[in-house]
């Protein structure tokens, strides 16, 4: 970094300088010509002024040359040295060329007498020639005329001493000026130097790290008002930008390697030499091979010959005609197993649009060729089974429309499956359908759920033919239904057996209501006879005996006969216990809540369990049959509690919902095995009390469901249709 900024620095310098000498070479040069002007100029106007004298004098002398009246000549050079402080001498030849008069300054002239020469005794020639050899004397000649006749000349000397002084005083004001224009241009360049190119520098500097890749910069200048702080603040946003694309670039970069690395296909990329740039973990999950171990490498480095082979010609392809190329082939994973994969790749360019590599992706569809060769196989299976059975079969898809009949179901519809395939069973027309069919799989392809239809129609010989058609919804892998398979058998038989095995059962039933009932009128007759008859006699036996102590004759006699009282008065209190346990009164007169409030105090009273009745308040009515069986199960399900469950209380909850009667028990006991449940109401335990219960119920056309567990407590509903609505537990 350090080379080119001392290079910028050197640039600048020169620059500097340049502009500096330029600038300084320019006031010289303008000085120059000034006074190159001005000199010029001046000697311009001396020449001009000495050639005027000249001409003045060569006009008024040449007569006083023919007459060679000297004093005359003399006179008039006299005058002109004298009155003109810059003229130096004044001389007047013949035609001849020789001197008849000559004047110097601050000197009188002697005149010889002889006419053909004029020598100067204090100035002689000789110094005159010195003094305009040394540029000090400007020398101007003119020819005298007298009637166009040449005559002579007149000769001026004009002095350049004023002239150098002027020029001189001209040099120093113009040098003063060059010298205070240099120091401003110093001064300037020092101004420049701290306020434009120094911070230049730093600009370039700081270019100079941008350039390399160095964006921690701090640029300064950004306040400044003019073109430099306008810079610098370009190149601030610049660098910002810069940083802000350069971050974003790197979020972008750790976004494609997170998606690189999630997505569940294998990724690689490769240049246009076949080598391989780098890969996924999904790729290296697969093969085995590393990012670290693929880069740089070809096809013909890491996998088997015959396979490298067709990687290579179908990258080549793929370079030569950019586009999606899509096949499937193998690849070999890290257990060297051949695996069945979809590949696909494409072409990527540069910023020029030549292409610069290949990326491509493979899945392994191993499982899924092996699963579709399952299902092919499967769907062989199923044609093979279906097209072999009696029952009818259909297949649609999810939009219910056809996509297979059996040909059962060709036979029974009268239609082959060619004429129906793609159409829904609306469309087959209404001799081959039925509505409530119809309606099902209409139902079944809203609500995606099973259902099921039964028809009835008459055969070719008039007899009523009942099916029973199921719809099941197919589904994938992820739960979406795909399709619906109908299965349609013929429930003629069954159907006619049901209604034999129904008559059958209700003629089961019937008996065991009579017999139930029966065996509730024996017991009624029981405990009418115990109470009318037993009870009476024991109770008249009690009254003898009290009237036979009375007359007893001695205190044994006395203790023995009050001893039979005590006898009979137990006796007569288990023949009223009795009485009340097979019918009590309340059977007969009171309602279904009375006779339940009355058996949880009887619980308590016999077996000192404590239970707590509780009703939903509304009505019940049920018939005294009902009353009877239902008082009987829940006496012996408490009595089952109490002798059984080791509870200190129990609940009886009544509800009447949706025309059925719920009565639920349960208790806070040690509870039992829910297998021995089920043995002792199929029968097969120990007692035949659960079993009883249940056979009571479910011959009125009601139902016992008890659940329980060890350590749990136990929890039994009795559900009995109301006596308005047997059939809808049935249903």
């Amino acid at each position: 970094m350090g080379e080119p900024s001392n290079m910028h620095l050197s640039v600048i310098s020169r620059l500097t300088l340049a502009v500096t000498g330029v600038l300084v070479a320019a006031v010289l040069a303008v000085g120059s010509l000034t006074l190159l002007e001005q000199q010029r100029a001046l000697h311009q106007a001396q020449a001009d002024k000495a050639a005027t004298l000249v001409q003045v004098m060569a006009k008024v002398t040449p007569h006083n040359i023919l007459t060679l009246n000297l004093p005359e000549l003399n006179r008039i050079t006299k005058m002109l040295v004298m009155t003109d402080d810059e003229v130096l001498y004044a001389v007047i030849l013949n035609g001849e060329g020789i001197p008849l008069v000559q004047s110097f300054k601050a000197t009188a002239p002697s005149v010889t007498g002889k006419p053909h020469h004029l020598i100067a005794k204090s100035k002689p020639l000789a110094s005159i020639e010195t003094l305009k050899q040394n540029g000090g004397i400007v020398q101007v000649t003119a020819p005298v005329i007298e009637d166009n006749k040449y005559v002579g000349s007149a000769v001026m000397g004009i002095s350049t001493i004023k002239i150098r002084h002027v020029l001189l005083k001209q040099v120093m004001i113009i040098g003063t000026i060059l010298f205070v224009i240099t120091g401003l241009c110093i001064a300037l360049l020092h101004v420049l130097s701290r306020q434009f190119l120094l911070p230049v520098q730093k600009l370039i500097t700081a270019a100079d790290r941008i350039s390399t890749g160095d964006l921690n910069v701090e640029l300064t200048g950004t306040e400044r008002a003019d073109e430099l702080g306008v810079l610098s603040r370009a190149i601030a946003n610049m660098v910002e930008r810069m940083r802000k694309l350069i971050a974003g670039l790197e979020s972008q970069l750790r976004f494609t390697e997170t998606l690189l690395g999630t997505i569940p296909l294998a990724v690689f990329y490769k240049d246009t030499a076949g080598r391989y740039l780098g890969c996924n973990e999904e790729f290296t999950m697969i093969t085995g091979v590393t990012k670290a171990d693929i880069t740089g490498k070809t096809v013909f480095e890491l996998w088997p010959s015959e396979l490298a082979e067709i990687y290579q010609q179908q990258d080549r392809y793929l370079m030569s005609n950019p586009g999606i190329q899509t096949y499937e082939f193998k690849v070999s994973n890290y257990k060297g197993e051949l695996r069945d994969v979809l590949y696909h790749k494409n072409a990527f360019l540069d910023d020029k649009g030549h292409v610069a590599g290949i990326i491509g992706a493979f899945l392994d569809i191993t499982e899924q060729k092996q699963a579709v060769a399952t299902l092919a196989e499967r769907e062989r299976e199923f044609h093979s089974l279906a097209e072999n059975i009696p029952n009818n079969i259909a297949r649609y898809d999810r939009n219910g429309r056809t996509l297979y009949i059996n040909p059962s179901l060709e036979k029974t519809i009268g239609i082959k499956l060619e004429e129906v395939i793609g159409k829904t069973p609306r469309e087959y027309g209404q001799n081959c359908t039925f509505d409530e069919c119809i309606e099902t799989l209409e139902k079944v392809v809203a609500t995606g759920a099973s259902n099921k239809v039964e028809i009835s129609f008459p055969d070719e010989k008039g007899n009523v033919i009942h099916h029973l058609i199921d719809f099941v919804p197919e589904r994938d892998q992820e739960g979406e239904m795909t399709g619906i398979l109908a299965i349609g058998s013929d429930i003629t038989d069954l159907r006619r057996s049901s209604r034999e095995l129904l008559k059958e059962q209700k003629r089961r039933s019937e008996m065991a209501h009579e017999l139930s009932m029966a065996e509730e009128r024996e017991r009624h007759a029981i405990a009418t006879e115990l109470h009318d008859r037993i009870g009476q006699d024991l109770a008249l036996a009690k009254i003898r005996l009290g009237v036979l102590a009375k007359g007893a004759v001695n205190d044994k006699a006395v203790t023995l006969l009050n001893g039979i009282r005590e006898i009979l008065d137990g006796a007569i209190r288990y023949v009223r216990t009795l009485t009340r346990r097979i019918t009590p009164p309340i059977l007969e007169s009171g309602s279904l809540e009375m006779v339940l409030k009355w058996l949880c105090r009887q619980m308590e009273e016999d077996y000192s369990l404590q239970v707590v009745f509780q009703d939903d308040g509304r009505t019940k009515n049920v018939s005294r049959e009902f009353r009877v069986v239902l008082y009987n199960a829940v006496r012996e399900l408490l009595v089952n509690v109490a002798k059984h469950s080791a509870a200190n209380s129990a609940r009886i909850l009544a509800e009447s919902e949706n025309r059925c009667l719920t009565i639920k028990i349960e208790d806070d006991g040690i509870g039992c095995d829910p297998g021995y449940i089920d043995t002792c109401l199929n029968g097969e335990g120990r007692g035949l009390g659960l079993f009883n219960v249940q056979r009571r119920i479910t011959q009125l056309g009601g139902g016992l469901r008890i659940e329980s567990s060890p350590g749990n407590g136990c929890r039994i509903s009795i559900m009995m249709p109301l006596t308005e609505c047997k059939d809808v537990l049935k249903e």
